[in-house]
């Protein structure tokens, strides 16, 4: 084994590449790059170039999605998104959704696993280190299926600890587009780690509420109402749709009066029954503190249980899911 520091050769180069990511063996499931041509199950293959702009200007869009079952939840919703996404920064997309269908079908395969989570990436591509978007050898796309990792279910009995964010909520229209630009929503993350929180939530400038790092909020008013920000100030999520939907069929079912958009601040969530926190990662949890003091008395309420039930349940009608398995 050559020195720390020293001039790597192609062989030494790769033995490197294979120490640095062992750790991620049974992490990092399978992969495929546009960029390489082809589809790698060894981690140490899963990279990209420096120059990407992608890599060093955020310069590229992304959706993120949960495998269960082989079915993933509201694909046409993520598909839809990216393409908005793409198109809002001037991004072509050289794929068809037929395409990622047929790469993440296979990536499936390589996996054989029924379960997972799985990253699409759109990058602008390699070529410069300017912040020029024309000096690219064109776009590229990366899709990555790692391990699903499920968060603990004492979590969803003990509920969400939250804070208010000091940093911002993106202006318009970055809060809108699904970039690889999240250094904001990093800072929010650190932010709650270093406060011993489990999420901090961003406000607008005249102190609307807005949303968490990567998850949409909502309430339930004590009169029944289940209200959540409008969308002209945060990412309209695509398990926030369906969250919607599904409130609606409790309010025809009498469990809740209403189902709003509407402007909120943080006196609504100290006064609410419950609040939710609402995202492709935690589904619907619930919240029981803010500040340190007891939001909805302390204990996940059961709205927020309910429709983490009838979500789960999606997950297995194939008019809300898109079948990965290969026929």
């Amino acid at each position: 084994m050559k020195a720390k520091n020293s001039v790597l050769n192609e062989g030494d180069f790769l033995k490197a590449l294979q120490r640095a990511t062992e750790h991620k063996r049974g992490e990092y499931l399978a992969c495929y790059s546009s960029w390489l041509g082809g589809y790698v199950t060894d981690p140490a293959f899963m990279v990209l170039p420096l120059d990407d702009h992608m890599v060093h200007r955020g310069d590229g869009v992304f959706e993120a999605l949960r495998m269960e079952n082989y079915k993933l939840l509201a694909w046409a919703e993520h598909w839809q998104r990216l393409q908005r996404s793409a198109a809002s920064i001037g991004l072509k997309l050289l794929w068809s959704e037929e395409d990622l269908i047929t790469h993440l079908r296979k990536l499936v395969e390589l996996c054989g696993r029924s379960e997972g989570f799985i990253r699409i990436f759109v990058s602008r591509g390699p070529g410069s280190f300017s912040v020029n978007p024309y000096e690219v050898s064109g776009p590229e796309l990366h899709i990555v299926v790692t391990a699903l990792k499920q968060p603990p279910s004492e979590l969803y009995k003990r509920g969400l600890k939250l804070g208010p964010s000091r940093w911002p909520q993106k202006p318009e229209p970055f809060f809108k587009i699904k970039s690889c630009n999240y250094l904001p929503n990093v800072l929010m993350k650190k932010e709650a780690v270093d406060l011993g929180l489990d999420l901090t939530l961003s406000f607008t400038e005249d102190g609307r509420l807005a949303e968490g790092p990567t998850e949409n909020v909502a309430l339930v008013t004590k009169e029944g109402d289940f209200l959540t920000p409008q969308l002209d100030s945060v990412l309209e999520g695509t398990t926030l749709a369906k969250v919607m939907e599904l409130a609606g069929q409790l309010v025809s079912q009498g469990s809740l009066k209403s189902v709003q958009f509407c402007d909120l601040r943080a006196q609504d969530l100290k006064r609410a029954s419950e609040v939710l926190v609402i995202g492709t990662t935690w589904g619907v949890i619930g919240a029981t503190s803010w500040e340190g003091e007891a939001l909805g008395g302390g204990r996940p309420g059961p709205i927020a249980e309910t429709l983490q039930q009838r979500l789960k349940d999606l997950q297995g009608d194939l008019r809300h899911t898109l079948d990965l398995r290969c026929s």
